[in-house]
């Protein structure tokens, strides 16, 4: 048996170390000599405070056997261990590390762990009642050194053995009891509607500075789909429905906190679409990233920069990018109206940002745009196609809580996607997206929300080619209203996951130029009010989308003329998807009408108007046809025959209002023809445009997107001078 080293003189083998005090040679005994199974034990505070622990006490009230304290109970006459107790099972052991675990020690011996036992349990220097004879063998010379080591050798495989098995008991009963617990959560959250469970955002700023939890794994049947249809569609016909835990669990969504507005894209946030990206950069939350457990991506780190200031997870900047290369053929450009037949043009925007957060409450988004344009036989490129740098956004937020609803106020320059897709959208076409200067507030309820905007729209230096900062604000094209949205309660069994949203929009739309030309009268101004309403509902196997608008306003000549606006628009989509139904496939449809009129010189304007760059990708994403004077029928078709390809089909038949009227394309009205009789012999009947259309999501940060269609004009329309139409549309996105 080795000595303890605290003393050359004492008889280490025989009795314990006492080299100054009873009870410093004792801990002292306990840090050098005590196996290290003991250490372990019920008695690990005793032994580092220099006190020994009482025996464990099994369930038949029989003490165990305790090698320590038969060396020190004659010696020591309290048997209690230093210490306070916290809760029945737990031992807090003050200044002392055990295994590298500071604080509070579950006792062992159990799955709840064992109390030592009272003052009166135990006599002093008497045996505990029934304890093993060899428990209370002493120390003494009359135990051969040989022996003695052979004993405790024994003792310490022994207590090894018994930690070993208790440790594997207790393993196993934590995770028995971890995976009921996975089960028992997972049945709750199928039989309940998806709670708001990460009141983060602002609403609780005091909880933003706690690190993010490490974001679980979703199995594979739950994940979403990695492709999404992103900026060229919206919330219906999306390749397969989201719910609000699937945005806000998986590791590739990234929506902020918006309650029940996570459902699907997210769009009815306000905030655009976001799925793993946004179409506004500034509506994604990468705050999860400052757990870097939940960083999984390579370019994860440009996502959240921690700055430092206020504590953990307070400040952050996130940065984002963009490279979007878009090629266009036409063999025809807008039905053979601008005389360059087959062209091809070829542009690149590039957008790069950075997200400033100032705390839970204040942030600063700023991002700079770039975009050029060629090809071949090409025509109309503006400062939107080309432009050496600009600022494209740049605004502040405030955020805070007030009547429980999530508010802020948002000033500067900044995109607004707080409208119906088919009103107002981002600018597909454009390589520059739209963008708006003024102010924007809003506030946020976990199931009702309100906004108010007033915004002037960006004008885009004519010469931003050759010139660096060059845009400013357009007074004459303006843009403000109201929208309230509600998330309504479930009516219907919940096992359908039938989510129905309500929108009512108020919308002004101030605006000049060619596209406040009217019918039969010149350019000049308009100003319109657009009272909209917008009705989403969905289950399990099919969605519908319905909305309607109807425009009042005035129209005012260069001339001095003036005109009442009567003017109204209506669409509707729905869907079926069938559980089995192979590819996530399903079969849809979508109609939309929009009124138009004959073209005279005085009374009422009946044409619809959209001037805002509004998505048309349902009737004709080639641009031919915009929303005035028309409506159509589209058959859709859709599966996703794996998780990152999305294949879809559309064959719109389109029919004018009015016989009389003209036709507008997704750039402006077409001019009229030189025999205005031609219109009206040549029916309502347009033509049609079947389309296809391939999504390809390349990991993460690339996308292609390729779809075209064949414009099939009715004789007579090609008759009034239009013609027909091929066309191929294509894009390589890059993004993070």
């Amino acid at each position: 048996m080795k000595k303890c080293g605290c003393g050359k003189g004492l008889k280490a083998a025989l009795r314990p170390c006492l080299c100054v005090l009873p009870y410093v040679g004792v801990a002292l005994l306990g840090l050098a000599c005590v196996p290290p199974a003991l250490a372990q034990s019920a008695a690990v505070g005793s032994v580092l405070s220099g006190y020994p622990a009482a025996p464990r006490v099994s369930a038949d009230k029989t003490p165990d056997a305790s090698p320590l304290w038969s060396a020190v109970r004659h010696d020591i006459k309290t048997p209690h261990a230093v210490g306070s107790h916290v809760g029945p099972d737990v031992l807090r052991l003050s200044g002392h590390d055990v295994d590298g675990h500071k604080g509070p020690v579950p006792l062992l011996g159990g799955p709840g762990g064992e109390k030592p036992l009272p003052d009166a349990h135990w006599g002093v220097g008497a045996l505990p009642e029934n304890m093993p004879a060899t428990a209370a063998r002493p120390h003494n010379a009359e135990h051969g050194v040989a022996e003695v080591e052979e004993e405790e050798e024994q003792e310490e495989a022994e207590a090894d053995i018994a930690r070993d098995r208790a440790m594997e008991k207790r393993e196993i009963a934590e995770e028995e009891a971890a995976a009921k617990a996975e089960r028992l959560k997972a049945q709750a959250a199928a039989a309940q509607p998806a709670k708001d469970e990460t009141e983060v955002m602002f609403v609780h700023p005091h909880k933003r500075s706690a690190m993010p939890p490490v974001m679980p794994e979703l199995p594979p049947s739950e994940r979403p789909a990695e492709v999404e249809l992103y900026p060229l569609t919206g919330m219906s016909g999306q390749p397969m429905q989201v719910t609000e835990e699937q945005n806000r669990r998986s590791p590739n969504r990234h929506q902020g906190n918006w309650g029940a507005f996570n459902f699907g894209d997210g769009e009815f946030a306000g905030f655009g679409p976001v799925g793993t990206y946004g179409v506004s950069p500034w509506a994604e939350d990468w705050s999860r990233l400052c757990n870097p457990k939940n960083r999984k991506d390579l370019l994860d780190p440009l996502k959240y920069v921690d700055l430092g200031l206020g504590g953990q997870c307070n400040s952050w900047v996130t940065f984002s990018g963009e490279s979007r290369l878009n090629n266009w053929y036409q063999s025809q450009p807008l039905l053979g109206h601008v005389g360059h037949q087959g062209a091809g043009q070829f542009y690149v925007r590039n957008l790069l940002g950075a997200d400033f957060h100032f705390g839970p409450h204040f942030r600063v988004f700023g991002q700079l745009s770039n975009a050029d344009a060629g090809g071949w036989n090409y025509y109309g490129y503006s400062a939107a196609y080309r432009q050496t740098l600009d600022v494209q956004q740049l605004f502040a937020e405030i955020k805070w809580n007030m009547l429980g609803a999530k508010t802020g106020l948002m000033l500067g320059r900044q995109q607004f996607l707080d409208a119906p897709s088919w009103l107002l959208y981002e600018g597909v076409y454009p390589g520059i997206p739209q963008s708006w200067n003024g102010g924007r507030y809003y506030m946020m309820w976990n199931s009702f929300r309100l906004d108010f905007y007033d915004f002037i729209k960006t004008k885009l230096n004519p010469n931003s080619r050759n010139h660096v900062f060059g845009g400013a604000f357009d007074p004459k094209l303006d843009l403000y209203g109201i929208t309230g949205g509600w998330a309504l309660p479930r009516m219907l069994p919940k096992t359908q996951n039938i989510r129905s949203f309500l929108y009512l929009y108020w919308l002004g739309f101030h605006y000049d130029g060619t596209w406040a030309k009217a019918q039969g009268s010149g350019a000049g101004e308009q100003m319109r009010q657009n009272l909209a309403l917008r009705w989403y509902t969905s289950a399990k196997e099919w969605e519908l989308d319905m909305g309607a608008v109807m425009q009042r306003g005035s129209y005012k000549g260069e001339n001095g003329q003036r005109r009442p606006v009567h003017a109204y628009g209506a669409r509707i989509m729905a869907d079926w998807r069938p559980a089995w139904a192979p590819w996530h496939s399903f079969v849809g449809g979508a109609a939309e009408l929009y009124s138009g009129g004959r073209q005279r010189r005085n009374g009422a304007v009946t044409d619809f108007e959209a001037p805002f760059s509004p998505s048309g990708t349902l009737i004709d994403a080639g641009g031919n046809f915009g929303r005035s004077n028309m409506y159509y029928l589209a058959p859709l078709l859709s599966t996703v025959p794996t998780s990152w390809i999305s294949l879809r089909a559309r064959l719109p038949f389109m029919w004018r209002q009015h016989k009389s009227g003209g036709l507008v394309s997704a750039f402006g009205p077409y001019a009229l023809p030189a025999d205005p009789i031609l219109l009206h012999k040549a029916g309502r009947y347009i033509g049609f445009d079947p389309q296809l259309e391939a999504d390809i999501q390349l990991g993460q940060h690339v996308k292609f997107l390729i779809f075209g269609g064949d414009v099939r004009m009715s004789k007579g329309m090609r008759r009034a001078g239009f013609h027909d139409d091929a066309w191929l549309y294509s894009t390589l996105d890059f993004r993070f």
